[in-house]
């Protein structure tokens, strides 16, 4: 096997523990929502440190495997594609220690998570984002694709939050704060669903070579 392909199987198992990290990000900032647990919120943001230190690493080494020259297409195609994804995988990390400390702004946590969908809402997310690891992790470009989907259900959760948030509102003027706060949360799930969808495409794009970024997902 040639040592470009080596080296970057090399890279995609980098990218495979910078998306473990902010999967766990992610459960840890969801269980901050549902507990307000201030030592899961620093422990996202320790996570985040981590993920900031692969995004480079990895990020490096592509740069050293495209500067080699008369590569292969096929491991063009890959190295492009890892940059790509350790781009949405920080920016997910980013949003994960958004919501951790967003929620621990939040008050009466049983109450948010029986007035709203929030709690629906972060585990659609969840749900994305496992299935874009496992994608990324078998190299399954149709499983990719069908991530895309999944999007939507999202982006419907979220339209109902800010629904649920409108109506708490009206109802209890005094609450603003709070609410804010948790509108906020919902951004930053939403925006974590978008980057999950990003790096599924970029799994499609490392598998066959086919750039659907900017394809609506029934084209793609």
């Amino acid at each position: 096997m040639p040592v470009t392909e080596n080296a970057i199987q090399d890279v995609f198992r980098l990218v495979a523990r910078m998306f473990d990290l902010v999967d766990e990000q992610l459960a840890d900032a969801v269980n901050v929502l549902m507990n307000g647990s201030e030592e899961l919120a620093l422990q996202v943001r320790k996570l985040d440190k981590e993920v900031d230190s692969l995004e480079l690493a990895i990020d490096g080494e592509c740069e050293r495997i495209l500067g080699t020259g008369s590569l292969q297409g096929s491991i063009v195609c890959k190295a492009i594609a890892a940059m790509r994804m350790t781009a949405d995988l920080e920016r997910m990390g980013d949003q994960c220690k958004n919501v951790a400390t967003g929620a621990i702004r939040l008050q009466d946590f049983a109450s948010w998570r029986s007035d709203t969908c929030i709690v629906e809402m972060a585990d659609a997310v969840r749900i994305m984002v496992r299935a874009t690891r496992d994608a990324l992790a078998d190299g399954n470009r149709l499983a990719a694709r069908k991530v895309m989907a999944l999007d939507l259900r999202v982006d419907r959760a979220y339209r109902e939050l800010i629904a649920d948030i409108i109506r708490l509102c009206e109802a209890n003027p005094d609450k603003a704060r709070s609410m804010i706060h948790l509108a906020s949360i919902g951004k930053s799930l939403e925006r974590i669903a978008d980057n999950a969808k990003s790096v599924a495409k970029s799994v499609v794009y490392s598998v066959e070579g086919t750039d659907i970024r900017h394809l609506a997902w029934q084209q793609s």
